[in-house]
């Protein structure tokens, strides 16, 4: 189950209070941080894109004291096998479940940002008896995308953005951006600039220096947003969640409007809490990891009581 591997050698490690352990599953090899108890309830932080397992350097600590924390580098990046296919939503939403038959993980909370939170309604779809509760940080319900879509030019905006990112020319232009411009692209997206310091932009261009590197994650944009046609049908076709639901936002996010937070929770069948922190925009994990966990702690408690 627990495997050396040479993927490790090729992507940049991050030192710091978790353990790097290597996970074979049924689908991939993947890279994953681990930290906590290895007896307490599981929790699975899903990253997003340009990111990796990395960007929960926040969050591990303050939750391994009473969680078994487990951040995996997901499918294409880092140190997780790179497969020509399988970028769909739906491949990504089998491969947490994979990852968590692998560990021998009955039922997790799961916990994604970004494209991490879109594979997170994923699996609350699809697999929602492996889940004790589903938390999305800055991506929305889908449904809930679409009529924010309908109703808001300025969420209509991030079609350009998404368009940019499916073309076949952009894995090299990300590639080819050196250091100081990588880490302005990142710091332009953040309310609290000292978050992404000296180590963060080394990571960050290390983990995305090579074309080789940045085409597995543009694959998740070009198989998911290839056809707006087919998004928008899907979203019309995506069922209300049965999962206990938190979502959180930086109401400063321009690229995923805020008013998508309140609108999800409208599909969740559960129970479901929206939570936005004014001082955070997309970045929420980094720029404010010790809310995050407060919130996600109060919902998961208030069940338990």
């Amino acid at each position: 189950m627990w495997l050396v591997s040479s993927a490790l050698a090729l992507t940049p490690v991050a030192e710091g209070p978790w353990g790097h352990v290597q996970v074979q599953t049924a689908n991939l090899e993947m890279h994953t941080l681990q930290a906590g108890p290895q007896d307490a309830p599981a929790v699975v932080l899903l990253h997003g894109f340009p990111d990796a397992s990395y960007g929960w350097r926040g969050v591990i600590p303050l939750l391994s004291e009473d969680y078994r924390v487990i951040a995996p580098d997901l499918r294409g990046y880092g140190g997780t096998s790179v497969p020509d296919e399988g970028y769909d939503l739906a491949t990504l939403a089998t491969d947490v479940v994979a990852l968590l038959d692998a560990l021998g993980v009955e039922q997790a909370h799961l916990v994604g940002h970004d494209w991490g939170a879109a594979i997170t309604w994923q699996v609350a779809r699809d697999a929602p008896e492996r889940l004790l509760s589903a938390t999305a940080l800055n991506v929305p319900h889908p449904t809930a995308l679409m009529e924010t879509w309908e109703s808001n030019k300025a969420q209509r905006d991030y079609k350009r953005f998404a368009n940019l990112m499916t073309s076949r020319l952009t894995p090299r232009v990300l590639a080819g951006i050196d250091q100081e411009d990588r880490a302005a692209v990142y710091q332009e997206e953040l309310v609290d600039k000292s978050v992404f310091g000296p180590d963060q932009s080394a990571f960050y261009w290390e983990l995305l220096n090579d074309k080789a590197e940045t085409k597995p994650p543009l694959m998740y944009y070009r198989e998911n947003f290839g056809s707006w046609r087919e998004v928008w049908a899907s979203a019309q076709d995506f069922p209300d969640i049965t999962v206990p639901t938190l979502v959180l936002w930086g109401e400063q996010d321009s690229y995923m409007l805020v008013e998508n937070a309140a609108r999800s929770c409208e599909h969740v069948s559960a129970e479901c809490v929206a939570a936005v922190h004014p001082e955070a925009a997309h970045w929420l994990l980094w720029e404010q990891p010790a809310w995050v966990v407060q919130q996600w702690t109060e919902f998961v408690l208030s069940r338990a009581s």
